[in-house]
């Protein structure tokens, strides 16, 4: 290394290459752009490739032909509902109620209360007499009760200390509807063969008294009086404010609730479900009908 300095210290540049040397410029810097411009081109490419390659290929023509077939054409041939169709079809509209199906569901009704035992006689109606789908909406229990086919077993007066009445009529279902606060009341009239129900037998407490069963009555009621002890009917002429009473709970308002429901001697059905009642108002609702 001493020697090497020694030497490189007795040399010299001459004249020209010391003037260029001070004439040197620094180099210029190449824009960012174009640093990576190279890249930027080859993954363009790489991404153009593998889109290339992942799109599906072309149906063949025969294959097209054979699947266009299949869309039907609404404008030039009629539309054919099959019987999957049939049976996803939605329920009569107020404007084009279909009867005979519509007695089709009544029928299927009654035909399961029949067979639970129920009395054929009670159940079994004329269809015809039975009106469509009406979707009429009354403002008073007045104007409900000009409907003559319910207004027998409907309440004859408004409840004490209830008010935002409604109603409605629906299927062969007239419903009344009163509230106060978290207290309702509803009366439904289903006209003869519009709904099936569980019979209750006034001899057997078991079939319909809630006092026999703690709460929760999941864990209480067994099995095989569940549907029963849920919402029994009791018919017209068995009906007492015995039973009313039987019927009765606990409401989270603080007063009672019953419910059940009375099948008449013409199939009538009309469904109880009062709250913040006394036993004895309920019973005075009901016996009115009887």
């Amino acid at each position: 290394m001493k020697y090497y300095k020694m030497y490189m210290d007795r040399q010299g540049i001459s004249p020209e290459v010391h003037e260029k040397l001070l004439n040197l410029e620094a180099p210029k810097r190449r824009p960012v752009w174009t640093r990576y411009g190279t890249l930027a081109a080859c993954a363009a490419l790489i991404i153009g490739l593998g889109v290339w390659r992942l799109a599906p290929e072309a149906a063949p023509a025969e294959d097209t032909q054979n699947a266009c077939q299949f869309v039907p054409d609404y404008d030039s041939q009629p539309c054919e509902k099959s019987a999957a169709a049939e049976d996803l079809s939605p329920a009569p509209n107020p404007n084009g109620a279909v009867k005979d199906e519509y007695k089709q569901a009544l029928d299927r009704g009654t035909e399961e209360a029949v067979s639970r035992g129920e009395p054929q006689d009670n159940l079994m109606a004329d269809i015809s007499a039975t009106p469509l789908w009406e979707g009429e909406t009354f403002a008073s229990l007045a104007e409900a009760r000009q409907e003559e086919a319910f207004a027998p077993y409907l309440p004859a007066s408004e409840p004490e200390g209830y008010s935002a009445f409604s109603g409605t009529l629906s299927y062969g279902t007239l419903s009344v509807f009163w509230s106060r606060g978290y207290d309702n009341i509803q009366v439904s009239v289903r006209l003869a063969g519009s709904r099936s129900c569980n019979l209750a037998d006034p001899a057997r407490p078991e079939t319909y008294d809630l006092s026999l069963y703690p709460i929760p009555w999941c864990d209480s009621v067994p099995d095989e009086l569940r549907e029963v002890v849920s919402a029994p009917a009791f018919r017209a002429e068995d009906m007492t404010l015995s039973i009313v009473e039987a019927r009765g709970h606990g409401h989270d308002t603080g007063g009672m609730t019953y419910s059940f429901s009375v099948l008449h001697s013409d199939g009538t059905l009309v469904s109880y479900r009062c709250d913040g009642m006394t036993a004895q108002q309920v019973w005075a609702m009901v016996e009115e009908t009887l």
